[in-house]
């Protein structure tokens, strides 16, 4: 799996102009194959150091990410956006999955089922 995120700090950090940049990174989520999930938020406890609006993307594979970061899509979009932003930070990187966690089995031990053998077969 692979993750693509960017992280925007435009010209004006109007609440309006947050919400433009937001609406036009949204407009990509299903128009691209390969992704598995989407996010695009603007940030909620602004600092001096922090980005305006983020989007993440995660994908199935490197060809997944490659193909988004070449789609037209998203070519057309980052146009727009260059006029929007002052500064913009990019980074894509490969991610392990998650470890699966082994389910766990329950059994009760009761009248019926204390004898040992069938302890040893429930086991």
């Amino acid at each position: 799996m692979y993750r693509y995120t960017a992280m925007f700090w435009l010209h004006d950090s109007s609440d309006a102009s947050v919400d433009v940049v937001c609406t036009l990174l949204r407009s990509l989520h299903g128009k691209i194959p390969g992704i598995l999930s989407f996010d695009v938020g603007a940030d909620a406890m602004p600092t001096d150091t922090s980005c305006d609006a983020c989007i993440t993307v995660l994908f199935a594979s490197k060809a997944a990410c490659e193909a988004f970061l070449r789609h037209e899509a998203f070519l057309e979009t980052k146009s727009i956006l260059e006029g929007l932003y002052s500064r913009v930070s990019t980074a894509s990187y490969p991610i392990r999955e998650p470890q699966r966690k082994i389910p766990k089995l329950y059994a009760f031990i009761g009248s019926e089922n204390r004898e040992p053998e069938i302890l040893g077969g429930m086991l």
